[in-house]
């Protein structure tokens, strides 16, 4: 069966579906179609749609110069916020159809092209079918290695759901999202979209030219439950010097994304106009999503709202007043917007930690933005069951969507397999598998009955009631120790009620067998570490910002208003009691009053410390604050005063008693934030560690001081900043740090002048904790001198260091060794290392012709390097690159072959091994006659391919070149095999078989091809 997924508009975390499925429904007989499309790093794709409506192709209102108008007035407590100015973007309809597009590399990156349709229907017509099912990708070889954004690929993964990919397949069902495009793996994009080949008529081929790779797409249909999806025909062609072609002959899709992307995040992402084409390189990906739906941009309606509120909110949730529908027939969904909490898994595609907040207008605290979608789509009473979405209420999806803030995210260590699993997850892998007993929770979960003995063993008896309590460990509300064990059904079968997937929405009286396995939160703490903050000083308080979304200049209605102001009030209790009265929602809007310490910072007991108190803006008169700390753990001032015309006030605080102290700000002004924070008195600085928080990654010359100040934070397991402790500095050489000696603030850090020593090219910075020194490790390196300088006579074959006799052989090989010889050429120590290659050695990289070139050897007048071996043309631009600098750009000749013996520099007696007994030339002579391996590189391009920096396969019989000629003493030497040495890259072998009758002594030895005769060396004959 079919797993359950919307085509949420590329959307990430927290999306409750309607009825209106872009996929099979996962229930069985009977049950309500309803579901998510939540999917970890909704906020990826929401950022590059705000990037994309400010093209101003979409906007429905573009921005321009001129005056702002004036925000609106809250209404009893609810923000008002207009869809003017940008909030609100039109749909962008697919425009490519009998259109070609073509992405071209470039050293900067890739620009885009437009152009008639060009698509090729030999291609179309003769291509070799690739079966593919529904949500499927097969592995095929291409027939030459493909440049990808710096990296040579021999092989490449085709999907049903329009894209190729590389490294590894990507054939999930979740959401087609832009965020999943940049997560996953190198992907080129002609169509990404749910897809199904399996369906007749259709077809996926691919043909094969000797330059080029032609994948089709014919008349295959977007998924339907009913088998009848609109049918899509486009092509791609991958051009063997690395230029990419889309062609759309028919294209109906409601919604894709096109582009090309690197993979796992890098490089960031242009948003663009295809159908304008793209002049400026760009280095990341390079893509356009298409939606047929109008749309909220989430980042702009955050903007508008702290136009005229503080940031002081944890979430902000938005419905609409104007019956705007979520695209993809979305209910609801939430995007991650800050997370630094550890140990809950990774919220964007491989990647836990990150913080989007001051792109949307919130430079400190918003973590969370929830949009619930059009109002009118919940009941008056919100704690009525929405049939539309099962067996949810209004305060339910609310619960689910604030609830993606923390999870569901997590992977278990299952000691059965011996590594990480993900079963835990279900729908879009951020809610709870139908067959994990979360025991109800409200994050799409079921709890689990087991009857034992009796068949069907498990039935579903509830869901969807509350946060369990491993929800509330991942929230920061509970110990490990407070979770107890519960279980999976693993190989479900057997179900009356027909049986569902793990990706199903909950739903009670569901029975099936199957077999169960443990599950404790000590196999999740296994697999993502523990939670940090911990929950004795994780926060507890959230404050929740309600907004209201009204068409243009229309005003609020009085009915919208008391319906959005009874769910935000019954919400704040429904929050209470599902988290078992752990964690309070505070639903008012306010003004900000900020505690330095908040959430959680830590202590020494006896080092006083400091904290602020901070608001907005400045105010005519002093604010009075007082402060409380509930158990007397900490000494404070009992009333603090910001003074008139300030935003803000330090003040003293020092621990009393080991152990965790609330502390609590209370302004005596009304309609301020109440801020409390957690402290944690250490009695002693054990378990306290520093760490670099900026300015540890840069460079300059010598003697210079660095452009940004070095912050060295002071923290412990659980992230709190400890303020008051003395930190010493020193750094090496005669280089100097300003200060010497500083006191932790607030934030637990100091801040640091760094000026780099007058010579050597490694500084290094060391911090230690004054009241205990071994407290240290914090060792910078940092690179001083000048940048890297080369000539193109620096630029040799590694081999014969182009000193063969034909006036031609100068220049480089796609595929062979160079030696680069110039000044500065690294900012630390190289040295040689073993296969595989890096690209850097150090802080090093070379490129030529934009291709990251694989390094063996590298120290600061020497280079050692393979040359890139899908480079095309007659010249290659080489850049060297350290943390000191860039190089000039250096031409060299390219040629097809260079070839080159390597040699023993003192003897010139060449690197020729004895095929009789393996010894080696140079220590012994061969016999005139006998079989000799002579090693030697830059002969060029082999059949088939190998990628640059791996080594050559074991068998060099298949990896050979074009003929190859040799001679000793100027007889022809019969030459039986020439190819890639097995084991080493860039390193080639000719097997040739020396002249008979050669006298005894010691005659020339060199190599010929393509008209080029390589170094004379030295061959002793016996």
């Amino acid at each position: 069966m079919k797993k359950l997924r919307l085509m949420c508009r590329l959307s990430v975390v927290g999306c409750l579906a309607l009825g209106l499925f872009h996929g099979e429904q996962a229930q069985a007989a009977g049950g309500a179609a309803s579901g998510s499309g939540t999917y970890r790093g909704r906020v990826l794709t929401e950022q590059f749609l705000h990037a994309r409506a400010l093209l101003g192709k979409s906007r429905t209102l573009a921005l321009s110069p001129g005056p702002v108008a004036a925000a609106r007035p809250d209404v009893d407590g609810i923000a008002v916020v207009d869809s003017t100015g940008g909030v609100v973007i039109e749909p962008n309809f697919f425009d490519l159809m009998t259109r070609s597009v073509e992405f071209s590399p470039s050293a900067e990156g890739y620009t885009a092209g437009i152009a008639a349709l060009t698509i090729n229907e030999t291609a179309r017509r003769d291509g070799t079918p690739v079966l593919l099912g529904d949500d499927d990708a097969k592995a095929v070889s291409l027939p030459f290695l493909f440049p990808f954004y710096g990296e040579s690929h021999s092989e490449i993964f085709i999907h049903s759901d329009g894209n190729l990919t590389f490294q590894q397949p990507d054939a999930a069902s979740t959401s087609r999202s832009f965020a999943r495009a940049v997560g996953g793996p190198p992907r080129i994009a002609p169509l990404f979209n749910d897809l199904d080949p399996s369906i007749a008529g259709s077809a996926i081929t691919v043909y094969v030219i000797s330059d080029r790779f032609i994948v089709t797409w014919d008349e295959v249909p977007e998924f339907s439950a009913s088998n009848n999806g609109a049918k899509q025909t486009f092509q791609a062609v991958l051009h063997a010097d690395g230029r990419i072609e889309y062609h759309y002959l028919t294209i109906s899709a409601s919604a894709a994304v096109v582009g090309i992307m690197p993979g796992e995040l890098r490089g960031g992402a242009t948003a663009a106009d295809l159908s304008q084409g793209v002049s400026e390189p760009a280095a990341g990906a390079l893509a356009e999503v298409f939606s047929a739906l109008r749309d909220v941009d989430l980042f702009t309606a955050a903007q508008k709202f702290y136009r005229n509120h503080d940031d002081v909110y944890d979430f902000l949730i938005v419905f609409n007043a104007f019956d705007l529908q979520l695209p993809g027939s979305a209910f609801a969904f939430e995007i991650n917007v800050r997370n630094q909490v550890r140990g809950i898994g990774n919220l964007l595609p491989g990647l836990s930690l990150f913080d989007f907040g001051p792109e949307l207008g919130s430079a400190r605290r918003l973590q969370s933005f929830i949009s619930m979608g059009a109002l009118s789509q919940y009941p008056e009473d919100p704690a009525v069951r929405i049939p539309i979405v099962g067996e949810n209420t209004a305060l339910s999806v609310l619960g689910q969507e604030a609830g993606h803030r923390f999870g569901v995210f997590v992977d278990f260590f299952d000691a059965e397999l011996g590594r990480a699993s993900s079963a835990l997850l279900g729908r879009q892998q951020a809610h709870w598998s139908f067959f994990f007993n979360s025991d109800a929770s409200v994050l799409e979960g079921n709890r689990i009955a087991d009857y034992g003995m009796i068949s069907p063993r498990f039935e579903t008896v509830a869901t969807v009631e509350k946060y369990s309590a491993l929800d509330q460990y991942l929230m920061g509300l509970r110990r490990p120790d407070e979770v107890a064990p519960s279980f999976l059904v693993e190989n479900p079968r057997d179900s009356p009620q027909g049986l569902r997937s793990p990706e199903s929405l909950p739903a009670s009286g569901v029975q099936f067998d199957g077999d169960r396995k443990e599950i404790l939160v000590e196999s999740i703490i296994a697999a993502e570490g523990e939670r940090r903050p911990a929950a004795e000083v994780a926060q507890k308080r959230f404050r929740f910002a309600f907004l209201l979304l009204v068409d243009g200049d229309d005003e609020p209605s009085p009915a919208a208003i008391a319906k959005l102001v009874r769910l935000r009030d019954e919400w704040a209790d429904f929050f209470h009691e599902g988290t078992d009265q752990r964690a309070v929602a505070e639903v008012e809007l306010v003004r900000m009053l900020h505690l330095s310490s908040w959430p959680a910072a830590g202590l020494v007991l006896g080092t006083p410390g400091m904290a602020t108190l901070e608001i907005a803006a400045p105010r005519a008169a002093g604010l009075d604050v007082m402060l409380s700390a509930d158990n007397g753990g900490v000494s404070v001032p009992g009333v603090v005063t910001i003074p008139a015309g300030s935003v803000s006030a330090r003040f003293p605080i020092e621990g009393v008693s080991a152990g965790v102290t609330r502390l609590r700000a209370v302004a005596a002004k009304p309609g301020f934030d109440e801020p409390e924070a957690f402290v944690e008195v250490k009695p002693d600085v054990s378990g306290l560690q520093l760490e670099a928080v900026s300015g540890a990654a840069q460079t300059g010359g010598f003697g210079v001081e660095l452009a940004q100040l070095v912050v060295i934070r002071l923290a412990d397991g659980n992230l709190l900043p400890f303020s008051g402790m003395a930190l010493e500095v020193s750094v090496s050489r005669d280089g100097a740090v300003a200060p010497e000696s500083a006191v932790t603030d607030e934030h637990g850090e100091i801040r640091l002048r760094w000026t780099l020593a007058t010579s050597g090219a490694l500084n290094t910075m060391r911090v230690r904790l004054a009241a205990a020194p071994e407290i240290d490790g914090i060792v910078f390196a940092l690179a001083a001198g000048p940048p890297p300088e080369f000539g193109s006579e620096g630029v040799i074959g590694a081999a014969g260091f182009n000193l063969g006799p034909s006036a031609a052989n100068t220049g480089i090989s796609a595929g062979g060794l160079v030696s680069i010889f110039g000044t500065g050429l690294a900012t630390s120590d190289g040295g040689a290392t073993s296969f595989p290659l890096p690209i850097t050695l150090g802080t090093t990289q070379v490129t030529i012709n934009g291709f990251a070139a694989p390094l063996l050897f590298v120290s600061g007048l020497q280079l050692n390097l393979q040359v890139p071996s899908n480079l095309t043309g007659d010249t290659a631009e080489i850049v060297v690159e350290t943390a000191a600098g860039t190089s000039e750009s250096v031409e060299v000749p390219l040629a097809a072959a260079q070839p080159g013996i390597f040699f023993d520099v003192a003897t010139g007696i060449g690197v020729i091994v004895n095929l009789d007994d393996g010894s080696v030339v140079w220590d012994r002579a061969a016999a005139a006659g006998s079989q000799v391996v002579i090693y030697c590189t830059g002969l060029g391009a082999v059949n088939p391919a190998v990628a640059s920096g791996l080594p050559a396969p074991a068998d060099p019989v298949s990896w050979t070149v074009s003929a190859v000629g040799a001679s000793v003493g100027g007889l022809p030497a019969a030459v039986s095999f020439s190819g890639l040495a097995p084991g080493f890259a860039g390193l080639y072998q000719i097997n040739a078989t020396l002249p008979e009758g050669l006298a005894p002594g010691r005659y020339v030895l060199t190599i010929s091809l393509n008209g080029l005769t390589s170094n004379e060396v030295f061959i002793d004959i016996q």
